[in-house]
């Protein structure tokens, strides 16, 4: 077989362009330089950038805050100059350099943005609070935010593998050698991120209306109305009961089966409408800690929280909103439903109603109706006389004030009332004291003569007692008409409350069996004895009658508003300074003792006070009852209702010096104990009547003259010597 050999062409050959391929190498190695220098530029430039963000470190007013920044901004420096040096000395490569630069800007710049929000949201969230307006988790969740970012105890730490930047707590704790250190806290509490530190300094959560709620539910559950009749054969006649009670909690017993069928509806509606009202958790954790109280608070430690049924817990959220999660244990669900259960109820028409028929029979012919009206008559004037029990049943001091009272309603001269010993004693060898009146003498143009008003006084029983007292025409508890009228039962008003006394040996009295009376017992005042608050019955404006405190606190429901001393003016005008019907206003301890009044802002500034302004009350005090010349107190919620107990205090003091007792003066030392309200941030109420009532003898002095406020120089100058001269 031939071989073919054929022709082998000759490969081309390779030819390569150096003057190109130095042009090329030349190229690359001044870009490289160039990127390198455009690098290093960059890197300078955002050290430069980054240490003018520290330099701009915000401050304000609180100092913790401020100390807090300062050493963090001297910490960050430092880790920003030692990023440097190992990028630059090459132990740094620039991915790791700037990925921790990145941490380290992201971190600081959060920090910083948290600081200047902190300042700015201060002062509004204690308004807030002092207007009751946040909700309890809401002042806890910035309670925290005030722990880190006051920054007087924790700090911000800066990793240094990763240079990420976090804040933690501080925790004292002993080393090894026993000496003090500070080291970051592992409670859960006490470690949280910048976003979350974010969302606490701003996150606003109202406190829920629960009342409105309730009283919207009560509102439409609508009525159920029961009748019953049965025969009372005491009486002798026939009983109507009507109950009105949609729950069936009044009257549960002989109900139709469509009532039965209207409360098992209620009942439903009821739960369905508390479920709707605790399905959003931060409304239910409202409800817990701004209406049941009790105790009840936060914590983000699971075991706190199982140790402790008043701990509410939170979690934080892994999606990292920032806004922790409430979480309700089972006891507190069951809490929160039985207490807005109740609450319901009291607003619902719970109503319970008798009256009585008389059955027809052979019976006497109905009294004439004047005549009743004149027995009603003699009625009442048996009840105004209530405060013969005292006489009955009181000490002598007790007896003392009764026959003050019986001297108040005579119109016969009465100079006073006393017991006197006769000379002789009684079968027990006791002293005989009889009653006696000095009343004006009729046989001379002056001079007093002593009556009689009831012999043997401590060996009489106290129905004698009474119906003596009532038919004298010196007591002139009535009248002769009045007498004609008079009924034994009348006086059961009287004799019936021994058991609010006690005997010789503290124990309550157990019969109506009269106290003696010893032989210092007299009446000397020339004006009626005060009344207690509790005892005198005044109106409010929206026509509620009851005693003062009743009648304050109804006022308290429309006027305890922040800045509203006008409305606290009044609701003292109508409460312990109101005059009840019928009387003088010499029965009211606090009359001639106090005077109050409406302080604008402008008026409080105009006595001295020039840091925070509000509407305020002014009491000015007699010097027979204070060394104080006024107590100023700046008006909102929580000081208008304190005023009720400072009016308390105030009107024991006068009514005991009005006695002629030796008693501590009213002083605003006495006073400040009554200002208990505690914020978890700003200013408490104690540290607030402080501001406006400064210790010491030294007055504050009247403020500077302003020409942007005191345009007239004259009006400024008659305030200024006003207010020096007070």
């Amino acid at each position: 077989m031939s071989t073919y050999y054929g022709y082998a062409e000759r490969e081309a050959e390779d030819n390569i362009d150096w003057s190109v391929v130095g042009s090329d190498i030349t190229k690359m190695l001044q870009e490289e330089v160039t990127r390198r220098e455009v690098l290093k530029k960059e890197i300078d430039d955002a050290s430069r950038k980054f240490g003018q963000t520290l330099s701009e470190a915000p401050t304000g007013t609180h100092k913790g805050a401020n100390d807090f920044i300062t050493g963090y901004t001297g910490d960050v420096s430092q880790a920003r100059l030692m990023q440097d040096r190992l990028l630059k000395s090459g132990q740094l490569k620039v991915k790791d350099y700037l990925l921790q630069r990145a941490n380290l800007t992201d971190g600081t710049k959060g920090i910083f943005n948290v600081a200047k929000k902190f300042q700015a949201e201060f002062k509004r969230k204690a308004d807030r609070m002092t207007k009751d307006e946040s909700a309890k988790l809401e002042q806890t969740l910035f309670q925290m935010t005030e722990g880190f970012a006051n920054f007087n105890n924790s700090g911000a730490y800066i990793n240094p593998t990763n240079f990420q930047v976090s804040l933690a707590k501080k925790e004292r704790v002993k080393d090894k050698d026993g000496n003090f250190v500070y080291q970051m806290s592992d409670k859960p509490q006490d470690n949280i991120t910048v976003n979350e530190l974010n969302t606490f300094v701003s996150l606003d959560l109202d406190r829920f209306d629960i009342d409105s709620a309730m009283d919207k539910f009560a509102k439409s559950a609508g009525v159920r109305n029961q009748k019953i009749r049965y025969k009372d054969d005491v009486t002798d006649q026939y009983v109507h009961i009507t109950i009105s009670d949609v729950t069936g909690d009044v009257y549960n017993k002989n109900l139709s089966a469509d009532q039965k069928k209207l409360v098992d509806s209620y009942r439903e509606a009821e739960e369905d409408a508390i479920e709707d009202m605790i399905s959003n958790p931060y409304n239910a954790a409202s409800i817990l800690t701004d209406y049941v109280g009790k105790g009840y608070d936060f914590t983000f430690d699971p075991k706190e929280a199982a140790k402790d049924d008043k701990m509410i817990l939170l979690e934080k959220d892994p999606g990292g909103s920032g806004l922790p999660k409430v979480v309700l244990s089972k006891e507190q669900n069951e809490v929160l439903k039985e207490t807005i259960s109740e609450g319901i109820k009291f607003k619902l028409d719970q109503i319970y109603s008798e009256e009585g028929t008389q059955i027809k029979r052979d019976a006497p012919p109905r009294k004439d109706p004047s005549l009743q009206r004149k027995s009603k008559t003699t009625k009442n004037k048996i009840n105004n006389a209530i405060f013969l029990s005292d006489l009955l049943y009181g000490n002598d001091d007790q007896k003392d004030d009764a026959l003050n009272r019986l001297k108040s309603l005579n119109r016969k001269g009465v100079k006073q009332y006393r017991f006197v010993e006769t000379g002789e004693k009684d079968d027990n060898g006791n002293p005989i004291r009889n009653l006696v009146a000095d009343v004006p003498d009729k046989t001379q143009q002056s001079g007093y003569t002593t009556e009689n008003i009831i012999e043997d006084f401590n060996n009489k029983g106290v129905n004698e007692i009474v119906r003596s007292l009532v038919f004298d025409d010196i007591t002139n508890i009535t009248n002769a008409e009045d007498r004609k009228h008079y009924e034994e039962i009348m006086a059961s008003v009287i004799l019936d409350n021994f058991s609010k006394y006690k005997d010789a040996s503290g124990n309550p009295l157990t019969s109506a069996t009269l106290v003696p009376a010893g032989g210092g017992v007299k009446s000397g005042r020339t004006t009626p004895p005060t009344v207690p608050w509790d005892q005198r019955t005044v109106i409010s404006s929206s026509g509620v009658t009851g005693n003062a405190q009743v009648v304050f606190l109804e006022q308290a429901k429309s006027d305890a508003t922040t800045g509203n001393a006008k409305g606290l003016v009044k609701a003292l005008e109508l409460s312990y300074l109101g005059v009840p019907k019928g009387s003088t206003s010499e029965i009211v301890p606090l009359a001639g003792v106090a005077k109050v009044t409406a302080l604008s802002e402008d008026d409080v500034e105009d006595h001295g006070i020039t840091t925070t302004a509000y509407g305020t009350l002014k009491i000015e005090l007699d010097p027979k009852f204070s060394d104080e010349k006024y107590i100023l107190i700046p008006v909102w919620k929580s000081t208008f209702e304190t005023t009720n107990e400072v009016a308390k205090y105030m009107e024991g003091v006068a009514s005991d010096i009005k006695k002629g007792k030796d008693v501590k003066k009213i002083n605003k030392e006495d006073i400040r104990k009554f200002f208990t309200k505690t914020r978890t941030f700003g200013t408490n109420d104690a540290e607030w009547f402080d501001l406006y009532n400064p210790k010491g003898a030294a007055k504050v002095a009247f403020r500077p003259y302003d020409p942007t406020k005191d345009i007239d120089l004259a009006d400024y100058t008659a305030k200024k010597k006003a207010y020096e001269n007070q």
